[in-house]
């Protein structure tokens, strides 16, 4: 019967609690510097680096519905026979406020900040003008991407925050973000209205045109034929000319009717996007979270140091039970 050797080798492979404790207990100095230094590292940091405050808004972007001048469009276009093919060119609100268009004229703006007497544009504002405006434009641009977040909820909400190192910053900037996304697809939707409007006027020349045709056929037909009572083939004629007149006036008046709602439309201006909460002045920073920093730092010191404790007296006490 072979003799069980692998409990003559557990002090060698696994430290006990109490041991671990007591190598702790012992090293609390060592412990304590990395604790010290780790925790001093994680404080300078936290007040040496750059503060940015957040200023966030919340809305709703209105659907392309009946309301809206592309669903009239696709309306009067059904109601007059034609079928329009289905849009795929709906403004996607949360595209538009990631855009390079959009941040590109936030970084070309010159803004009022506490750090220059005079209003400065981004570019001057974080010194990347010194060399060449290209490419510190560039870099404008690059930036206000990672601090402009835009994240879209399940229900269509849009949730925007816009980081900037003050608070009067923040605002102005998520201020006017909002006002160029509203102007965007304000513009983009008028342009829809206007399309719409000149596509009612062209058709309703065309069909001014095809009921004047179909009045002068009927009136042809009953001067040349005065008595119609006696004759079937006649009578046939003179319905189907009848209806075609008054379906040409159906649709003549439709037309006109649309004409002047697409008049009315076109500058009524159409709530495309609805605020929910306003950009308004961060009271605090939004980063760097300070507090979480140095606690977080803290709490790994002491697990690091720990560690670190009980690897060195591990690799001591194997160097003893080697020579010995």
């Amino acid at each position: 019967m072979e003799r069980d050797t692998t409990r003559l080798d557990e002090p060698l492979q696994e430290v006990s609690l109490l041991a671990a404790l007591v190598a702790l207990r012992r090293d609390w100095k060592f412990i304590s510097v990395i604790v010290a230094v780790v925790t001093i590292l994680a404080v300078a940091y936290v007040l040496l680096a750059p503060r940015y405050f957040a200023s966030k808004m919340a809305l709703y972007p209105a659907g392309a519905g009946e309301d809206s001048p592309l669903g009239q469009l696709q309306g009067i276009a059904s109601s007059i026979g034609l079928t329009l093919p289905a849009s795929s060119s709906q403004i996607n609100v949360p595209d538009v406020l990631r855009s390079r268009r959009l941040r590109k004229g936030i970084a070309e703006t010159e803004w009022k900040t506490k750090k220059y007497p005079d209003p400065v544009n981004l570019v001057t504002y974080w010194k990347w003008d010194r060399r060449s405006p290209e490419v510190g434009l560039d870099k404008a641009i690059r930036k206000l991407a990672r601090l402009i977040r835009v994240t879209e909820e399940t229900t269509g909400l849009v949730r925007v925050s816009v980081e900037m190192p003050e608070r009067e910053m923040a605002r102005d900037v998520a201020v006017r973000l909002l006002g160029d996304v509203q102007d965007y697809v304000q513009t983009e939707y008028r342009t829809v209205a206007s399309l719409n409007q000149k596509f009612i006027e062209e058709r309703l020349i065309e069909t001014r045109e095809d009921l004047r045709e179909a009045e002068e056929s009927l009136k042809e037909f009953l001067e040349t034929n005065r008595r119609i009572e006696d004759s079937p083939e006649l009578q046939l004629a003179y319905g189907r000319l009848t209806r075609e007149v008054e379906v040409r006036q159906e649709v003549f008046i439709t037309l006109r009717q649309q004409n002047e709602i697409a008049k009315i439309g076109e500058i009524r201006e159409t709530p495309v996007i609805n605020i929910l909460d306003a950009p308004e002045i961060p009271v605090g920073p939004s980063r760097p979270k300070r507090r979480l920093i140095v606690v977080g730092a803290f709490c790994f010191s002491i697990v690091v140091g720990c560690f670190l404790s009980l690897f060195r007296n591990r690799m001591v006490d194997t160097r003893i039970l080697a020579q010995s």
